[in-house]
């Protein structure tokens, strides 16, 4: 190193032991569980805490793995927004429909975790994101027999179909008709 290269040393800021926080349960798929987000003075997320209602071990502790990941690299400084890109659209089990209208269907519960937090401190990411505007949430016992989306993979609902299409409420992509 010669005297012109500097050497940048992260910091990290760390929370109060008293902190503002927002929790939301979630249900994806009967898969039930709470995020807490706990906030900087200013408002902005500085961790994250996921709990899960009747999930194992596994589960349980790759969630508190992936959160306290979260809460270090938001205490780092990287942007909620890199986060909340990077992990976005994750797909693995469990997965499905969930009674959110700005997130129809999650792809994971990392999936719904992050485009939650993107809805609630993002400036304008809830509009950006939600599907066409429209999504109605469907149960379970709606659902047609297998018909996925082609750009997303989301099980599509009977109610999608519009004679030989279907139009998928998560992203909005419309297939079977010219």
């Amino acid at each position: 190193m010669n005297e012109t290269d500097t050497k940048v040393v992260p910091v990290r800021q760390r929370l109060p032991n008293t902190r503002r926080a927002i929790t939301h349960k979630f249900n994806i798929a009967d898969h039930e569980g709470y995020i807490i987000a706990g906030c900087f003075e200013d408002g902005n997320p500085a961790e994250v805490l996921i709990t899960m209602k009747n999930e194992g071990g596994t589960i349980s502790g790759l969630l508190d793995v992936i959160a306290t990941q979260m809460s270090i690299m938001l205490q780092y400084g990287i942007p909620l927004e890199v986060i909340v890109n990077k992990f976005a659209h994750q797909r693995f089990e469990p997965s499905g429909f969930t009674p959110n209208p700005d997130i129809g269907h999650a792809k994971s519960i990392i999936d719904y975790v992050v485009r939650w937090m993107g809805c609630q401190f993002i400036q304008g990411y809830r509009e950006e994101n939600l599907p066409s505007g429209k999504f109605r949430p469907v149960s379970p016992t709606e659902l047609n027999s297998g018909v996925k989306c082609a750009n997303c993979q989301a099980v599509l609902p009977s109610t999608a179909r519009c004679g030989a299409a279907y139009n998928c409420p998560n992203c909005g992509h419309s297939e079977g008709c010219s």
